[in-house]
């Protein structure tokens, strides 16, 4: 068999070329209320990102999750991350008092991260330092 250039590059050339967004889904097992918020949020955060407004997000329910990203290589650090800020924020609310988390942001150097806890739904946000994310906010409050 001769070998030469194989039908493999080709592949791996369309792959690349992929727009970097993953979607994992299960059937509709989500209660109907997780459902309709997840179905609201979803336009909202993915009109944000097709302006180029956030460099990313991650939307997850019980059931579904979607997340896009400038580069699909950080997803599972930022998947992390967001999770770790959720978890974060409901054992420190815990310690200090009864209630419930709206939102938490942590702020790096040049990163900006809004975890939104949306009923069922958990929203991670990736913007810039030097955005404006209270524009953000009041884009995704239901």
């Amino acid at each position: 068999m001769k070998r030469g250039k194989s039908d493999l590059g080709k592949h791996q050339t369309a792959f690349n070329e992929l727009k970097p967004e993953f979607i994992v889904r299960q059937s509709d097992l989500a209660t109907g209320e997780e459902a309709r918020v997840f179905k609201k949020l979803l336009p909202i955060v993915a009109d944000l990102r097709k302006n180029n407004e956030i460099s990313g997000f991650i939307l997850k329910n019980s059931v579904q999750a979607v997340a896009d990203l400038d580069k699909p290589g950080d997803l599972a650090e930022r998947a992390v991350l967001v999770s770790q800020v959720f978890e974060t924020s409901a054992s420190l609310l815990a310690a200090c008092t009864a209630g419930q988390i709206s939102y938490s942001i942590l702020e790096g150097s040049k990163l900006v991260v809004l975890c939104l806890h949306l009923g069922a739904n958990q929203l991670g946000i990736f913007v810039e330092k030097s955005v404006d994310y209270a524009k953000i906010l009041e884009r995704i409050a239901l």
